[in-house]
């Protein structure tokens, strides 16, 4: 069932639930959640003196919630937005925190998680771009989470943090590593190498996989490592979908790949080895895939290498991994 332990060799491979502070009945339900997104566009630092209606209105009737920037044709839940709203302000939340925090603050982001317990994962339209939008903010921000509670994880104990450390959501328990690879990757391909997978035992939850994402979701998603992006990405229902991928993977990339004209030499993003089949046959299709995020200079570098002799001839390398963070950067 969903609260079984991870299958594995490991004895001591249970479910560790970091957002389990409260109950619905107890400051987790719609209701809470939506008095928490009231009182981040109020400003006010306690939303208990806001009153709000299960409509999401509050007793002023000034709505709290801006308009999202979604595709027309998608039929979208008003619950299911209200969380994703919910998602964007918990993650900038989460990377706001440092082990530093107050008492104050670290006890108020923890009853905040506890709010995600009460989304119903039926009403969400796992196609839409607002589906990708929440559980990319989650997937973060429950790696933030992590990160804070338990430190940066060892060689030995990578495999249980990925594996083992989770989130309730809407009844369901999803770790780190099944948000990751079942849910928001679900439907490319699965790593060659360098990642945690989820056990076999996970395979339901290939039922929630997304099915609006492309490769684009790889320079998006951020694992923790000092090879990753350096800012977590909080993406917004305030801005397309695309639009933000298109940013994020431009910066991300331009940042990560290096050309060396005269040694015909080209280091690669770490994940364009370990997830190569999200961009086509071999490295020459990741170089042609990558192309269009490039600013001039290097994309005139990568354009001459690939015209010269078909493309042949050029040597491939690859970022590191380098060493688990102690924190994200927001």
């Amino acid at each position: 069932g969903q609260w079984a332990g991870v299958a594995g060799s490991n004895k001591s491979n249970r479910r560790v639930v970091l957002n389990a502070r409260r109950m619905r009945f107890d400051g987790a339900s719609v209701k809470d959640m939506r008095q928490k997104l009231a009182a981040d566009a109020e400003g006010r630092r306690d939303p208990g003196d806001i009153e709000v209606t299960e409509s999401g209105i509050d007793q002023t009737g000034a709505s709290f919630s801006s308009p999202p920037t979604v595709s027309a044709s998608e039929e979208l839940d008003e619950d299911v937005l209200d969380f994703t709203r919910f998602a964007e302000i918990l993650l900038k939340k989460a990377l706001s925190l440092s082990p530093e925090s107050s008492l104050e603050d670290l006890v108020g982001f923890l009853n905040m998680t506890s709010c995600l317990r009460s989304l119903d994962l039926n009403a969400i339209n796992y196609d839409s771009d607002c589906a990708v939008m929440l559980f990319v903010n989650i997937y973060h921000c429950l790696l933030q989470h992590a990160l804070l509670l338990l430190g940066p994880p060892s060689k030995t104990s990578v495999s249980h943090f990925f594996r083992c450390v989770c989130y309730e959501i809407g009844g369901d328990v999803f770790s780190l590593s099944e948000l990751e690879h079942l849910v928001i990757r679900g439907k490319l391909c699965a790593p060659s190498a360098g990642r945690i997978e989820p056990t076999k035992s996970s395979e339901p939850f290939k039922k929630y996989a997304l099915g609006n994402v492309d490769a684009r979701i790889n320079f998006v998603l951020h694992n923790g490592l000092s090879s990753s992006e350096p800012i977590v990405p909080v993406l917004s229902l305030s801005t397309g979908l695309s639009r933000q991928m298109n940013d994020i993977s431009t910066a991300n990339i331009q940042r990560a790949l290096q050309v060396d004209s005269r040694k015909r030499l080209v280091i690669l993003p770490e994940v364009c080895k370990i997830f190569r089949d999200d961009f086509g046959d071999d490295n020459i299709s990741c170089l042609k895939y990558l192309l269009r995020f490039l600013e001039k200079q290097s994309w005139e570098a990568v354009s001459w290498l690939l015209a010269e002799q078909g493309g042949g001839g050029i040597k491939f390398r690859f970022r590191n991994s380098g060493e688990f963070l102690t924190t994200l950067g927001g």
